[in-house]
C-alpha cells in the first residue's frame, strides 16, 4: 500500500516521467483525478479557449495521463454567459466521446458562473466557491 502525503510528494510522484502511473495508482485506490485549470482570469481573450485546438490539447493531456477530466476555474468576470455556454458546449462535445468529465467552479462574484439553468445541464460537476470559510449560499 502506498501512502500519499503532501510531505512525501517528491518521493511518490515524479511529475515529469511518472505522472500517468501516479494517476493510475490514485484511481486504483478509488480516487478520481481531474486536471485543474485555475485562475484564467480573462479566458475569453485567450486563444486556448477561443479555438478547438486548446480543447483538443486538454483532451490529449487527460487521455495520455489517464485523468478523469478537467476542473475549470475560469474566473469569468465580465465574460458574457453565451461565451461561457459556447465554450463548455464545445468542451463537452470533445470530452464525452473520450469519457472525460467537466467540472466548473462557480462563485457569486462571477455572475455568469451562477447561471445554473444554463450551465448545469452542460457540465458534469459544479464546485461552489460560495462554500469557502463556511459561507454557504443556497443554490436554487
Amino acid at each position: 500500500t502506498t501512502e500519499y502525503t503532501t510531505e512525501g510528494g517528491a518521493t511518490w510522484c515524479n511529475y515529469v516521467s511518472d505522472y500517468s502511473t501516479h494517476i493510475k495508482d490514485l484511481q486504483d485506490a478509488g480516487i478520481q483525478v481531474m486536471f485543474n485549470s485555475a485562475g484564467v482570469h480573462h479566458f475569453g481573450d485567450e486563444a486556448f479557449y477561443k479555438t478547438d485546438g486548446g480543447i483538443d490539447r486538454m483532451v490529449d493531456l487527460a487521455v495520455q495521463a489517464g485523468a478523469t477530466g478537467w476542473a475549470l476555474d475560469l474566473e469569468e468576470a465580465g465574460i458574457p454567459l453565451d461565451v461561457v455556454v459556447d465554450f463548455f458546449t464545445r468542451v463537452q462535445a470533445k470530452f464525452k466521446p473520450k469519457g472525460l468529465k467537466l467540472q466548473y467552479t462557480c462563485g457569486g462574484h462571477f455572475a455568469s458562473s451562477m447561471n445554473f439553468t444554463s450551465l448545469v445541464p452542460i457540465v458534469d460537476y459544479v464546485f461552489s466557491m460560495n462554500t469557502y470559510k463556511g459561507k454557504v449560499k443556497t443554490i436554487t
